[in-house]
């Protein structure tokens, strides 16, 4: 009965409205609460973030829920970054990315989209890139005792796609994987050893957004 949220958190800061994020959570019984706001962990700089206008800071762009820990992990684009809020703690548990890391890691994404956390806490992101680099998913190995985000899994198709904004990527049952490239127009399923399933691609000017996927579920006749 939970309700949980991204909303801006613009405030003024030397004489510009910055748009930040937060957490915001309704209880079951209507109570509303502000849990975690992007000012309390970053320092915004003004001239430094890529977006148009400058002052659209961190771009709160997707939101899971990490049950196993009992936390919120929320993907920021535009400063390339993913943080773990705990609901225990009412804290942040670690931070993954380019702005102030506090997981060690050798791989690092770009504008990311597409936040899955997986059954035994690895975390699935679908990262954009640059113009110099490929669009591809990562599957990432979180070790908060040795601080450290190892990549233990990731995808870049053979024909490069290169999705600058939107994309997203799905974990099945089964262990295939479901790539969303939205300005490429594709989706893709690939198996763990990277072998596409199937494809689809749209000729017209669509753009593919967030995804979910449904097993089809077929009904018997009634005898």
């Amino acid at each position: 009965g939970t309700v949980t949220w991204i909303e801006y958190d613009e405030r003024v800061f030397d004489g510009d409205l910055v748009r930040g994020d937060r957490l915001m959570e309704r209880a079951p019984d209507g109570t509303i609460t502000e849990l975690w706001s992007t000012w309390d962990t970053f320092t915004y700089i003004h001239g430094e973030t890529v977006m148009s206008p400058d002052t659209w800071w961190t771009m709160g762009n997707q939101l899971a829920y990490d049950a196993e820990n009992d936390a919120y992990v929320i993907s920021l684009r535009v400063i390339h970054t993913v943080v773990s809020w705990s609901r225990e703690a009412k804290e942040v548990n670690w931070i993954l990315g380019s702005d102030s890391p506090s997981l060690a890691s050798d791989t690092q994404f770009s504008g990311q989209h597409g936040l899955q956390v997986l059954d035994g806490g690895n975390l699935l992101v679908f990262d954009n890139g640059t113009n110099e680099s490929a669009s591809r998913v990562l599957e990432f190995e979180i070790d908060e005792t040795d601080e450290t985000a190892e990549v233990v899994w990731q995808y870049d198709p053979e024909t490069t796609l290169y999705s600058y904004v939107l994309g997203d990527a799905i974990r099945l049952d089964n262990g295939n994987t479901i790539a969303i490239f939205g300005t490429e127009k594709t989706i893709q399923e690939v198996t763990q050893d990277k072998q596409v399933v199937w494809e689809m691609s749209f000729a017209d000017s669509t753009l593919i957004g967030f995804a979910q996927y449904h097993e089809q579920v077929v009904n018997e006749p009634t005898p």
